[in-house]
C-alpha cells in the first residue's frame, strides 16, 4: 500500500524551526535561505490544510495543531536517528526529557550545547514515561519527582511521577525546585474582577494538569483556602499546554515558576500572587553511576549545571538597594 507522507523536506524545515522558534535559525542550521524555510512551511501547511505557526512582527510561535504536530514530528525524526548510523567522527548522546521542559527549558537552550561540541550529536526524545537506564539506551535523562526516601513536608504540593523504572545504579543531580505559581493572561484579569486574595481565582476557570489532579487544591490549602467551592476546570496534558490555554485568556493556569520565567513577556501572562512554597520534589538530571565519567556525560553535566545554576541565580529575589 502506498504510504501518504508529507513532503520530507518541509517536515525538516518544519522540525527545525519548531526546536529554535525561528525560521533564521532553522536556515542557518540547514545551511538554506530564510525564504526557503517559509516556502517549505508553507508547503507543509498546505498539505495538512492547518496553520503550524502564527506569525508575529519578530517572531513565531506554534498554533495549538502546530504544537501537537511537532511533538510527532519529532519523535518520528528521533526514531530514525536512533535506528540510523551516526555521522562519521561524531558522538551521540541520547537525552530523554519531559515533554514541557523539553519545549520551554531544553530546546530553546540545546543549540549552545551543541555548537560548543560540533563532535556530540544530540538526539532528543521526550517522554513522561519512567526512564528504563536497564533496558533503554537512553544516556541522560531530565525528570521531574522525588528522590526514594523523601517524604512531603506539611502543606508540599505531592509530585505523583515516577522518575525511573530503578533507582539501582543511577545517579540524580539535583536542577531544580519546582515552585507553582498561578499565571492569567492580563486580558482575562481586566475583563474580571479584581484579585486581592488568593481565593478570588476562584471567579476564574481553573486549568489543570491531567497527572497532577491535586495541585490546585494543595496550592489553595497553602494560602489558607481550605474549603473549595465548585469551579469550572480545564483539563490539559502537559504545563506547556496549560501556559498556552491561559495565554488564550481561557482561564488560570497553576504551572512551575521556571517555565514561566522562560517565555519572558511573550504571551503577556501575569502572576497576581507570588508563591515560594516548593513542592516535594523537583528537576534531575538523571544518568548511570557506571557511565559518570564519560567525556560526554561529564560535558553535557557541566553545561546543563552550569545553566540551571544561571536560572536560579536569575529567579532570585534582588536585595533591596
Amino acid at each position: 500500500m502506498k504510504r501518504h507522507l508529507p513532503p520530507l523536506l518541509a517536515i525538516r524545515a518544519f522540525e527545525a524551526a519548531g526546536r529554535h522558534l525561528s525560521f533564521t535559525r532553522a536556515a542557518e542550521e540547514l545551511n538554506v535561505t530564510q525564504g526557503a524555510i517559509s516556502r517549505h512551511i508553507k508547503t507543509l501547511e498546505s498539505y495538512l490544510q492547518r496553520s503550524l505557526f502564527e506569525r508575529f512582527t519578530r517572531r513565531i510561535d506554534f498554533t495549538s495543531f502546530g504544537r501537537s504536530y511537532f511533538l510527532a514530528v519529532s519523535a518520528g525524526l528521533n526514531a530514525i536517528e536512533h535506528a540510523s548510523p551516526t555521522p562519521s567522527g561524531k558522538t551521540t548522546l541520547k537525552l530523554s526529557v519531559t515533554q514541557s521542559m523539553g519545549e520551554l527549558w531544553m530546546l530553546p537552550r540545546l543549540s549552545s550545547f551543541t555548537d560548543a561540541n560540533q563532535d556530540i550529536e544530540v538526539i532528543v526524545d521526550m517522554s513522561i514515561q519512567p526512564v528504563d537506564f536497564e533496558r533503554d539506551d537512553t544516556d541522560l535523562a531530565i525528570r521531574l519527582g522525588q528522590l526514594p526516601g523523601s517524604h512531603a513536608e506539611l502543606m508540599q504540593p505531592v509530585i505523583p511521577h515516577l522518575m525511573v523504572k530503578s533507582w539501582n545504579g543511577v545517579a540524580a543531580e539535583h536542577l531544580f525546585d519546582e515552585v507553582l505559581i498561578p499565571i492569567l493572561s492580563n486580558k482575562l484579569l481586566m475583563n474580571g474582577g479584581g484579585l486581592k486574595q488568593p481565593r478570588d481565582l476562584l471567579q476564574y476557570p481553573l486549568i489543570q494538569v491531567s497527572l497532577r489532579p491535586e495541585a490546585w487544591q494543595e496550592w489553595f490549602k497553602a494560602n489558607g483556602v481550605t474549603r473549595l467551592p465548585k469551579a469550572e476546570r480545564i483539563e490539559c496534558g502537559h504545563f506547556f499546554m496549560a501556559l498556552e490555554a491561559a495565554s488564550k485568556h481561557r482561564g488560570v493556569a497553576l504551572v512551575p515558576k521556571i517555565h514561566v520565567e522562560n517565555l519572558g513577556d511573550r504571551h503577556n501572562l501575569i502572576c497576581p500572587f507570588k508563591s515560594t512554597l516548593k513542592s516535594s520534589g523537583g528537576y534531575y538530571l538523571l544518568y548511570r553511576e557506571s557511565e559518570a565519567n564519560s567525556a560526554k556525560i561529564q560535558r553535557f553535566r557541566k553545561w546543563i549545571l552550569a545553566n540551571a545554576a544561571h536560572q536560579i541565580i536569575r529567579s532570585s529575589p534582588r536585595p533591596a538597594s
